[in-house]
């Protein structure tokens, strides 16, 4: 059943991705970088707001061994409450950020997101409830409709004109969407009016969750705010478009292999079993994947960039090879945030965001970017040395609350790197081997058409020892048991 429900959300996981991967293809060339970065901006300031809003909510609904109806409608209660605050806040506070970063458009831009926080609440509790049951049907024809919602908005509006508004309204319609589409299954429990009591276990909880998700979520929100403030909008489009190249294919694989991590590690911890082995299987199976597709990112980042997103884009193709480098570091540590939770220590899991924050801003406030475009590659520079300090307090972290030492983690992971040196470089030779002068399509077909089958091929070795070893380890207990007798 799990394996079915894994399946499942990586399947709607990968259509959410391929969805908007298409749909920003459409956009990159209907909006330029300033237009796309200033959308970046304010979708970074509301989703900060949003790492904020959940309160423990969700860890609480996941956790609790029995949940009734008051219960229920006290973690509604709670999320409606917290994201009513939070989008007003937003809301007053847009004329002075538009201030901040000299775009008066922006406070358009974040009051239209603000909307969106307001349609958070239902769907966030359901999406709790569909996690704690391993109901990854429901996720899926959710997010099914939301996604087709934000397609047709985007789109709809970019070819009308609407500029930066284009991908915010549209954000905004695919929330709305999910939460219409998931009330009417929710419980009998949640039938009656959302509690304005019984918040104490909740904010209990949240106490320990609360620090790490909203560092999580200015993580995230932090180089979009640095670089706007630094650079400008411009630039922030060429990030993005260099993070949506890197950055795309391990946050889809990561967020399918932890589907449901947190409530089958909970277990595994309850029934007093280490976290160790589960934790490196999870970054094995995840640096496998991942890591030699950003190898291929690496050696193609050029061509990819003007195949993909045009020549206005040609800027973002240097920032690719540091952020790549930075998701494939990202990659190794995926599991310890559900896994410090598992064990009941979620407020670590926050040591290591604010090492990197630290970090950002003391580059930040240390060195100064190039004007126009030079600085992108910079900046992806200095995420990727915060990502490069924070590396030595994950690995204690791993080892001193999941008993996972280093050596075990880098032999579990060491497969993957081989296979990423062994593909990026049949990658390279395969795109230097394109006639001179090239365009930039063919450039990238011959490097893949090289670089897949070499990965498939390496893949295939790589797993062949261990199915030898499987074979192998009955014949050898039985030879053992003759020698005994």
């Amino acid at each position: 059943m799990h394996r079915r429900a894994v399946l499942i959300h990586a399947g709607s996981l990968a259509s959410t991705q391929a969805m908007q991967f298409g749909v920003s293809l459409v956009l990159v060339r209907l909006l330029t970088p300033h237009e796309l970065g200033l959308f970046a901006i304010a979708a970074a300031i509301v989703g900060a707001a949003h790492g904020a809003r959940d309160l423990g909510v969700s860890a609480y609904l996941q956790r609790e061994p029995a949940l009734d109806a008051a219960r229920l409608r006290a973690a509604l209660g709670l999320s409606c409450a917290a994201s009513a605050a939070l989008a007003a806040l937003v809301v007053a506070l847009a004329p002075a950020l538009a201030a901040a970063f000299r775009e008066p458009a922006l406070a358009a831009l974040l009051r239209t997101l603000a909307l969106g926080l307001l349609a958070v609440p239902v769907g966030a509790v359901m999406t709790a409830l569909a996690l704690r049951a391993g109901d990854a049907g429901q996720l899926a024809r959710a997010t099914a409709w939301g996604n087709a919602g934000q397609a047709a908005t985007a789109v709809a509006l970019a070819l009308a004109g609407a500029g930066a508004a284009a991908p915010a309204w549209a954000q905004v319609v695919n929330m709305a969407a999910c939460s219409l589409v998931v009330w009417p299954l929710r419980p009998r429990a949640l039938w009656g009016r959302p509690r304005l009591r019984g918040w104490a276990p909740i904010l209990h909880m949240g106490r320990g969750t609360l620090p790490g998700q909203a560092l999580t979520a200015l993580q995230g929100a932090a180089p979009a705010l640095l670089l706007g403030q630094l650079g400008g909008a411009t630039q922030v489009g060429l990030l993005g478009r260099a993070q949506s190249l890197a950055a795309l294919l391990p946050g889809l694989a990561g967020m399918a292999l932890q589907f449901g991590a947190l409530g089958r590690w909970a277990r595994r911890h309850h029934r007093g079993r280490a976290l160790g082995p589960a934790v490196a299987a999870a970054a094995r199976r995840l640096t496998g994947l991942t890591w030699p597709l950003l190898a291929i990112a690496v050696a193609l980042a050029e061509p990819l960039v003007l195949t993909l997103f045009g020549p206005a884009w040609r800027e973002a193709a240097p920032a690719v090879p540091p952020l790549a480098l930075l998701a494939a570091l990202t990659a190794l540590f995926t599991g310890a945030g559900p896994a410090l939770t598992a064990v009941g220590r979620p407020a670590w899991a926050a040591l290591p965001q604010a090492l990197t924050l630290a970090t950002w801003l003391g580059l930040a406030a240390t060195f100064t970017l190039p004007g126009g475009a030079a600085g992108t590659p910079r900046f992806a520079g200095w995420l990727l040395t915060a990502g490069a300090v924070s590396l030595p307090c994950q690995l204690w972290l791993h080892r001193r609350w999941l008993g996972l030492r280093p050596a075990l983690l880098l032999r579990a992971v060491s497969p993957g790197a081989a296979i990423a040196v062994l593909t990026g470089a049949t990658a390279w030779l395969g795109a230097c081997a394109a006639p001179a002068g090239a365009p930039a399509p063919l450039r990238a077909a011959a490097g893949l058409a090289l670089a897949l089958p070499a990965w498939w091929l390496a893949r295939r070795m790589a797993r062949r020892p261990a199915r030898l070893r499987r074979q192998a380890a009955p014949a050898s207990a039985r030879f053992l048991m003759t020698i005994r007798k």
